[in-house]
């Protein structure tokens, strides 16, 4: 019985970290979407984070000199939080120079 709980517990651990996915934000824009590409803003990677489920980190990497402000137009989306597995970092400090 040990063996087959210990294999249950690696299984979970590895699903977690192949759900893993970094978010970065380059624009202070505020347009929405469900994607991140060469343009990513804020509301885009809380929406592409959404989508893809699992343990996401959302850094910013805005070009630019700063400081930059992000002023959004409405209410951002609500973080997803769909089972354990699913957490969101945000790492507010992570833009260059921050």
């Amino acid at each position: 019985m040990r063996a087959r709980i210990a294999s249950v517990v690696l299984f979970l651990a590895g699903a977690s970290l192949a759900q893993a996915t970094t978010f970065t934000v380059t624009s202070a824009a505020d347009t929405d979407g469900t994607s991140c590409g060469a343009t990513c803003t804020l509301r885009q990677a809380i929406n592409a984070s959404n989508a893809a489920g699992g343990a996401n980190t959302i850094n910013f990497n805005i070009p630019g000199t700063g400081p930059f402000t992000i002023a959004v137009a409405s209410q951002l989306p609500s973080i997803n939080t769909r089972g354990t597995l699913t957490s969101l970092i945000i790492g507010g400090y992570s833009q260059p120079a921050a």
